[in-house]
């Protein structure tokens, strides 16, 4: 249905990809992400859909940082400060509350490293220049300003 509607593909198109769907020429994963390339490509120029699920896979499958991370720049006279602080400043966490407890959890990395200490300090040289991520999907690049 949903290549009927978002594609702008003839309907010969149409039936043919989901004729193979359906025989299990290609896979419900396959279909999803020619699905996505598509609207993307609709939407976005001619080359952006296979550059949106290069990064896609780079972010979901490789576990690597997106190519653009936001910056986050924090005053240099806050630090030392706790890290689940710079979390609440840098807006990856809702509360300082929400800092400590995902950082008890594993969920926050510095830099592709695990912080799991709740109560850990952290100064401006130790944060400067690194990307903070709390689960899979929040990033921030911190950038401390004297």
């Amino acid at each position: 249905k949903y290549f009927q509607l978002t594609t702008g593909w003839l309907p010969d198109r149409v039936e043919a990809t989901l004729a193979d769907l359906a025989s299990g020429a290609l896979a419900p994963v396959e279909a999803k992400r020619l699905l996505a390339r598509t609207v993307v490509e609709l939407y976005h120029g001619e080359g952006a859909g296979e550059a949106a699920e290069a990064e896609f896979d780079r972010v979901f499958k490789e576990h690597a940082a997106p190519a653009e991370v936001p910056e986050h720049v924090v005053d240099g006279a806050g630090f030392p400060m706790r890290l689940a602080r710079l979390l609440a400043d840098c807006g990856l966490v809702p509360s300082n509350k929400e800092g400590r407890r995902k950082i008890a959890q594993g969920g926050v990395r510095i830099d592709g490293e695990r912080a799991t200490d709740p109560n850990l300090e952290v100064a401006a040289s130790d944060v400067d220049g690194r990307t903070l991520q709390v689960g899979k999907r929040s990033w921030a690049r911190v950038v401390v300003r004297a």
